[in-house]
């Protein structure tokens, strides 16, 4: 399951950020039942990636990604 914070639509098909190698990486995923709060991925995903949760408009392919929990002292 992924938080619906990560989840965006591209040519009709639900689409997510995965991190790689500090890069942002758009992935097509399947989904299944959701709520308000999170959604079943049925494939597109790992269950040991990581997503970007609420990807905004600078978020695209190969942007470098930075952790901002690393951010905070």
């Amino acid at each position: 399951a992924v938080p619906v914070s990560a989840l965006f639509r591209t040519n009709g098909e639900w689409t997510v950020f995965v991190v790689e190698n500090d890069r942002a990486l758009r992935r097509s995923v399947d989904i299944g039942r959701r709520n308000a709060v999170a959604a079943q991925v049925l494939s597109g995903l790992d269950a040991e990636e990581i997503v970007v949760l609420h990807p905004g408009d600078r978020v695209r392919d190969g942007v470098k990604i930075v952790d901002r929990a690393t951010l905070i002292d």
